[in-house]
């Protein structure tokens, strides 16, 4: 409700804001799709995506929108305008932001604890409330720039804001999550303590350095008459490769090692259920391999159809799921007091209501 007064009241063309929010809209099911791509063997549940999302969206922003505006008042009536615009841009809106997506990743960590097990949960946590607000900031830019400039506009900013800078908010926020998912998994508990705070200082550092280089500083180096083919095309891509690239590496190969720690941890932890009898040892081969599991799940649709194809995908879940209790579990992590039925005990339950079904 508060962010649609927001953009009401920021674009009061209805035009504008209709073609602003196609604009904004368009790019998101393909960068929600590649974020989901990251998580191959427990996959999160909907709900929990579908809120890191809307937080971002809708409370992320209005947070932002307030606090940004607030201060960087502040900041133009102490310093003028010129300073006090640099210093919002450069520093008070960083800050303002990754502070407000940054507490979806806290809460998600705080009332959904089970559902966050490491860094790369917490990079697709991240990155979903990323796109989210990025979703809802671009509705305002477009919406203003398409009352100033028209769809050329418009067409310009989609191009600098989206194809170029698109995952940018995701990137951010996905390197605060993967610290806040890295301290879920470690030991020590110090070193978790300085870890969080230290994944937002670097998401906040990213997104600096976009707003203060990519943004300010490169175009205005620029001689007035460069060629507008070489600013599109070269000078903006290569800015824009050079202050993301080094992010994107970073969560690529913390996402490889957690694909590689994740099937570690599902052939550890279930190697004794074979002979406790909840896994044959065929379930028991193919549930850490990724690829083998992919294969299975499609065979399963094309011989038994798409209720099948479920059903094998929910086994796999709950195996994994299995895997994951028990080795927080062994790493200190407390089951609760007086609980008659134990967390492992339901999803052994549940691999052999969903076999049978399967059969």
């Amino acid at each position: 409700m508060g962010i649609g007064l927001v953009l009401v009241s920021a674009v009061p063309n209805p035009v504008a804001l209709t073609i602003a929010a196609v604009a904004a809209v368009l790019p998101v099911p393909t960068y929600v799709f590649l974020v989901l791509q990251l998580d191959r063997y427990e996959h999160e549940p909907w709900l929990v995506l579908v809120a890191a999302f809307v937080w971002g969206a809708f409370v992320a922003t209005f947070l932002a929108v307030i606090f940004n505006d607030l201060l960087g008042l502040a900041a133009t009536s102490a310093l003028g305008d010129k300073l006090g615009n640099v210093l919002t841009t450069g520093a008070i809106a960083p800050i303002v932001e990754e502070s407000a997506k940054g507490s979806a990743l806290l809460l998600l960590f705080l009332l959904v604890r089970h559902e966050f097990d490491n860094a790369l949960d917490g990079i697709v946590y991240g990155s979903l409330v990323g796109i989210g607000f990025a979703m809802t900031e671009n509705i305002l830019y477009f919406g203003r720039e398409y009352v100033q400039d028209g769809l050329v506009g418009v067409g310009l900013l989609f191009y600098f804001r989206v194809v170029l800078g698109g995952l940018g908010h995701a990137l951010y926020t996905g390197t605060t999550g993967a610290a806040l998912g890295y301290a879920r998994e470690i030991q020590h508990r110090w070193l978790a303590v300085v870890l969080v705070p230290f994944g937002w200082v670097c998401a906040v550092l990213q997104h600096a350095s976009w707003n203060t280089v990519g943004a300010t500083l490169v175009p205005s180096l620029l001689p007035d008459d460069v060629n507008p083919f070489l600013l599109l095309f070269v000078v903006m891509p290569l800015t824009s490769f050079a202050l993301s690239a080094p992010g994107f590496i970073a969560l690529i190969v913390i996402a490889l090692l957690a694909w590689r720690r994740e099937s570690n941890v599902i052939r550890e932890y279930l190697r004794n259920e074979v002979a406790r009898g909840t896994l044959t040892p065929e379930e028991y081969d193919v549930l850490p391999s990724w690829r083998r599991r992919a294969q299975l799940e499609w065979r399963t649709l094309r011989r038994k159809g798409l209720r099948a194809f479920f059903r094998r995908r929910d086994f796999h879940q709950a195996a994994t799921e299995l895997a994951f209790r028990k080795w927080h579990l062994s790493h200190g992590e407390t089951p609760k007091r007086a609980q008659r039925r134990t967390p492992e005990d339901r999803y052994r339950d549940q691999l052999a209501i969903l076999r049978a079904r399967l059969a």
